[in-house]
């Protein structure tokens, strides 16, 4: 098959699957019953943090001279970002557990959606894939709902030299980095042959981020070993850049080897992460699950 037919044949099957899964996942009720309070729960987290920091912040805490000063927007630009980032280590885990819990009926027979997908020709990445980019709708939503109150309720602003696109683009290289580490955490689920729990590495890189990445407070006020973890972590690169480029009016080529880093990361992660899901796949495949 020629290459521009193979990509539109993809297309419309990805477009399928991906139709498929948006009216499983997010139907009319999760908006209704379920979206409210969810958003109604982060404004209140987001509002805590802010009058945290107020009661607290006597002084000018160390890293947020070049950030212009402000706890606030450095906050928001946190938990704004870090909704999108925690999604993303977490997307390939989520849905390839999904792949085994779900079940669909077949006939007289429940199978598991790996299954019935197996049964149909489709194949897994095209509905893992399909997973990944519809559940982040509602991570955008969060971030959304974190700007526009932070902004709107909170007085937090912007400068006016806020390089907007540029934090946009940082944004997207730190998401397409962590949705590289989840796909690698994936893959160990299916080499350990147990796909229906967490695993420690995307488990490991999370619990690090919520205190070292930066999301709620500058990583130069942690101790030198929490700092040196921080270096590793592709949400300290992105955040760094998303702040030097809204609060600093940086450009993309201000950003110097914290840009090189996150496009490092972006590149070689993926990559990575969907060697290590294929031999994990593979080696479920022919060993089976433990139970």
């Amino acid at each position: 098959m020629k290459p521009l037919k193979w990509l539109k044949a993809e297309w419309r099957a990805f477009k399928a699957v991906a139709q498929w899964t948006f009216s499983r996942t997010l139907h009319r009720d999760w908006y209704l019953a379920s979206l409210p309070f969810e958003v109604a729960n982060l404004l209140l987290g987001l509002a805590t943090w802010y009058y945290y920091g107020v009661a607290l912040g006597r002084g000018q805490a160390p890293g947020l001279g070049g950030y212009g000063g402000s706890f606030a927007a450095y906050l928001l630009v946190g938990v704004a970002a870090n909704s999108l980032l925690s999604y993303a280590l977490a997307s390939f885990v989520r849905a390839t557990v999904a792949a085994f819990i779900w079940t669909m009926q077949s006939g007289a027979a429940r199978l598991s959606l790996i299954d019935y997908f197996a049964m149909l020709g489709i194949p897994l990445r095209r509905w893992l894939v399909a997973k990944v980019i519809v559940d982040m709708l509602e991570p955008l939503l969060y971030a959304a709902a974190y700007v526009a109150s932070g902004v709107l309720l909170l007085g937090i602003d912007l400068p006016a030299n806020a390089n907007v696109a540029g934090a946009l683009a940082a944004l997207a290289l730190g998401v397409v980095a962590l949705v590289g580490v989840s796909m690698i955490g994936a893959g160990f689920l299916l080499a350990v042959r147990i796909p229906y729990s967490s695993d420690p590495i995307t488990w490991l890189v999370g619990l690090l981020a919520g205190v070292a990445a930066g999301v709620y407070f500058p990583p130069e006020v942690l101790p030198e070993p929490l700092r040196a973890a921080s270096q590793l972590l592709p949400q300290t690169y992105t955040l760094r850049a998303m702040r030097a480029c809204l609060l600093a009016g940086k450009s993309l080529g201000e950003l110097g080897p914290d840009l090189v880093t996150l496009i490092a990361g972006a590149v070689l992660l993926p990559l990575v992460g969907a060697a290590v899901f294929k031999l994990g796949l593979s080696v479920f495949e022919r060993k089976g699950a433990l139970y």
